[in-house]
């Protein structure tokens, strides 16, 4: 339950309520009833009402339903009960995606009501989201329906001059909600004032289902113990930039069996923190300042800070005296840090309330793990002993929970097989500057390992002497680099130190090949990739030498910073088997003669100019058969019309060039992707006209400027030419800002390119989007809207996550709808390549994909359109919408 917790610090500290979305439903309401007026009216001659398509006026309200989403608008000051609203549908189970009701001047009004009671007088069954605004009250529920009522609530003040709010109107609405709630929020907009807030008796009873309750920019007068007697289920309490007068309201029973979470944040609020004494539940107290009082399990987490502060564990264990203990927040772990403190034993260890338990026992006198029984021990999920003097290792010396180990530099010089196998299934290992190397049951190979540390100061008769000895007596299981894994720094070593290193240094690169490996080289197979490595970088070669077969796989072949001019033929040894050529920093003039399987190349910063047709035909046909990855960067490629083959492949090559940003003409050196065809392969077209036929020029002409009018205004816009052709102008100039970058939190790492190509390239464009720009202690939904309002266009990014993230279709639909509203093209989709179908869309926003046009994200000219599709004119300000720091835990 603890991760569940720290999932939703963050939402805590924000003060937002999330709204989950319910599944998309095919029964949302799209069209009110022909008949509306006639029922409505009744006959009587003093009610009127006139419906066009999905509007009605009448003489009380005004209502309008688009896709799913039904706005009423009261027109009367004053109204009661009685004012008639007629059943939108004859058909049940109708469900609405939102519903609005605006026009009612104070709370204190009869039209201020539960959505459940709109929600039954219009006929529907259920709705996503319920918005009713007042002059002094605005309310938000979540997923109301006549079974059950809301599942959230949230009840915001807005700004009040006389700093007067009405609090018996909310906790009226409290009481008349169901009792199926999970959350309210209680909040007040303004920012230079606290106003007071008084809970009356009686207004939480019946919520038994409430787990949080969240209170933002209010002044406590009157909270006690009774306060939250009903509160049977109560996990988080939330007190943001609030003040309460007492804090007494703490001793409650209840919070004291069910509390987890406890928040009071803002300047100078003091914790009071001796009324958490008998929490049995309570898991962090989140504020500023805390009155100290050690008798406490929770941690204690100050604003703006990485670690919360610990006074004892669960069973009373406080930590020990010369250690450190501290609950690392983004890490999510418990660390008692006991490092360096010349200790012999590790002592009994306090058991957290939550996060992974940390051990740091580096750089102490530790002979022996402790057994299992040791207090506290046996519940450690990271333990480092490392650099103390450990000789031996059992299972029964390990937690049982232990996921991480570090044992490195120590004395251990064999481990149990039994031991290495638990190890390798359950924990991740730290092994280094030990006398072992894993899964080796021959003693003489741990004198390697601990030869090879001081290799570097050996003579090379000492060397010599140590191979031949240690060689004679040496027996391998299997495939030794099960053992070396660390053998690569000893090869490298043995390179050059030592004639004919090779001879004794042949079992150390056993690794089930024909042949032998070239004496410039290293072999070796990747124990966990299982892949074949022939290492011959940085040697001065100018031919690449026959190359052992492996038994199984392709080879990889490491040749970078040599002097290679010209690639073998296949028939040179091993060459043809090679998968992966790593080929970088050599002399390359031209690449023939690759292997026929080949899935890896990188060729960057050689001398190639020009890729034949053969080689090119070889590019195209492994690119589409497999996963064929390029690097060509750092040539002088040459950008003629002779060439252009050559220069539509790498502008189409999308993923499979890794470089491709990078590749420049070798004349020129304009990126390769920005030149056009056009540029190099001039059309002929213009020599065949005569001035006889000027006037068919003209027409050609015109026809030419009309059907390239798009790519011509992009060209035009991109290299500031002809400004005044390329401008268009702009309906909505005053907006805060060019675009809205809308995408799912999965997605978080695409719109790092977007900032740096939007905001930071040439035309400096505005963005906004949530990671930054949305104001805290605002809902998503309202954000969501604003930002739409706010942005003169908005970029969709179009992945299988937004497809089936509720928010994004959210977003898509908000944004569509401004679109409309608008006449003006505002919606840009920028669609990825792994998305292949619309499934996950409803019928509306499926529909537009179809019939509109987008942007693919692999598009060479992605770039260059997506500017040229931004605001021309821009606002030269920016908004700041926040200056709070918003601390996370996750």
């Amino acid at each position: 339950m603890s991760r569940n917790i720290l999932a939703l610090l963050p939402l805590v500290l924000t003060t937002e309520i999330y709204f989950c979305a319910i599944p998309k439903s095919d029964s949302y309401l799209l069209n009110i009833r022909e008949d509306y007026c006639d029922i409505y009216c009744q006959g009587s001659i003093d009610k009127f009402c006139l419906k066009t398509n999905n509007t009605v006026v009448t003489n009380h309200f005004q209502m309008d339903l688009e896709s799913g989403h039904l706005r009423i608008k009261w027109k009367e000051r004053r109204g009661s009960i009685e004012s008639n609203i007629t059943s939108l549908t004859d058909k049940s189970g109708t469900e609405l995606e939102s519903l609005t009701v605006t026009g009612i001047p104070s709370s204190k009004d009869d039209r201020f009501r539960p959505g459940i009671d709109y929600i039954r007088d219009f006929g529907a069954s259920k709705v996503l989201k319920y918005e009713i605004y007042s002059g002094d009250l605005i309310i938000l529920e979540a997923e109301p329906d006549l079974k059950n009522g809301p599942s959230h609530l949230a009840l915001i003040f807005p700004f009040s001059v006389e700093n007067i709010i009405n609090s018996h109107a909310a906790n009226s609405y409290i009481r008349r909600t169901m009792d199926n709630l999970k959350s309210i929020q209680i909040r007040y907009e303004g920012r230079s004032q606290t106003p007071e807030f008084w809970m009356e008796d009686g207004t939480f009873k019946g919520k038994t289902q409430l787990n949080l309750l969240t209170f933002q920019g209010l002044k406590m007068e009157n909270l006690t113990s009774y306060t939250f007697s009903d509160l049977k289920s109560l996990k988080i309490l939330n007190f943001t930039n609030t003040l309460v007068r007492n804090q007494s309201f703490l001793s409650s029973e209840n919070l004291q069996k069910t509390l987890e979470l406890f928040v009071m944040s803002g300047k100078e609020i003091v914790i009071e923190t001796r009324y958490f004494e008998s929490y049995s539940k309570l898991k962090f107290i989140h504020g500023s300042i805390f009155d100290t009082h050690e008798n406490i399990t929770a941690f204690m987490c100050k604003e703006n800070s990485f670690y919360c502060l610990f006074t004892r564990g669960v069973h009373g264990r406080r930590c020990p005296e010369v250690c450190e203990c501290r609950y690392m927040r983004y890490e999510r772990e418990f660390t008692i840090d006991c490092s360096e403190r010349n200790l012999n034993e590790i002592p009994p260890l306090p058991r957290p309330i939550a996060g992974s338990p940390t051990l740091n026992f580096r750089g102490n006198n530790l002979r022996h793990l402790p057994s299992q029984s040791t207090p506290g021990y046996n519940h450690l999920m990271r333990l480092d002993v490392s650099d103390n003097k450990l000789h031996n290792l059992e299972i029964s010396q390990l937690p049982v929970h232990l996921e991480h180990l570090n044992i490195g530099f120590n004395n251990i010089s064999t481990l149990d097989k039994k031991l290495v196998d638990y190890m390798a299934k359950n924990i991740s290992l730290n092994s280094f500057g030990n006398l072992f190397f894993p899964y080796c049951d021959e003693k003489p190979s741990s004198d390697y390992y601990n030869f090879i540390l001081t290799f570097q100061e050996r003579s090379h008769s000492q060397i010599h002497n140590f191979l031949i000895e240690r060689g004679r007596n040496m027996h391998l299981t299997d495939d030794p680099w099960h053992c070396f894994w660390k053998m690569t720094t000893f090869l490298l070593i043995l390179r050059g130190r030592v004639n004919h290193a090779r001879k004794y240094a042949a079992a150390l690169e056993f690794s089930h090949f024909d042949g032998e490996c070239p004496d410039d080289c290293i072999c070796l197979r990747n124990y966990y990739s299982m892949e074949f490595i022939v290492d011959c970088s940085g040697e001065d070669l100018s031919e690449i030498p026959p190359l052992p077969i492996p038994m199984y796989g392709p080879t990889t072949l490491l040749f970078q910073n040599n002097k290679l001019r010209v690639l073998p033929n296949d028939s040179r040894l091993g060459y043809a088997n090679v998968g992966r050529l790593f080929l970088a920093n050599n002399r390359l003039t031209e690449i023939d003669n690759l292997p026929r399987n080949l899935s890896y190349l990188d060729i960057r910063n050689n001398r190639i100019a020009v890729i034949n047709r053969k080689t090119l035909d070889i590019f195209e046909k492994r690119s589409k058969s497999s996963d064929l990855k390029l690097f060509l960067s750092g040539n002088p490629w040459a950008c003629t019309c002779e060439e252009k083959d050559f220069l539509g492949f790498v502008k189409g090559g999308g993923p499979r060039i890794g470089d491709v940003t990078n590749i420049t003409c070798g004349d020129t050196g304009n990126l390769l992707i920005e030149t056009d065809e056009s540029s190099v392969c001039p059309s002929g077209f213009v020599h065949y006209v005569t001035l006889t036929v000027s006037f068919m020029l003209m027409i050609l002409t015109i026809n030419l400027m009309i059907y390239f009018k798009q790519p011509l205004l992009i060209w035009f816009y991109e290299h500031g030419v002809c400004l005044s052709l390329a401008a268009r102008r702009e309906l909505d100039e005053r907006k805060k800002f060019d675009a809205f970058l809308s995408f799912t939190h999965k997605d978080e790492d695409l719109i790092e390119e977007f900032v740096e190509r939007l905001e930071n390239g040439p035309q400096k464009f505005q963005l906004c989007f949530y990671l930054r720009d949305w104001l805290l202690g605002v809902s998503i939904p309202e954000c969501i809207s604003q930002s739409v309002k706010d942005s003169r266009r908005i970029i969709i990014l179009m992945t299988n996550h937004f497809l089936k993230s509720t928010w994004g279709r959210l977003e898509f639909r908000l944004a569509l709808h401004a679109t409309s509203q608008d006449r003006c093209k505002r919606l840009i989709v920028v669609l990825y390549p792994e998305v292949e179908n619309f499934d996950d869309l409803d019928s509306e926003l499926r529909t537009y994909m179809v019939l509109n046009t987008y942007l693919k994200r692999d598009d060479p000219n992605f770039w260059n359109k997506l500017i040229y599709s931004m605001p021309h004119i821009k606002v030269q300000h920016r908004v700041k919408w926040t200056d709070h720091e918003v601390i996370q835990f996750s």
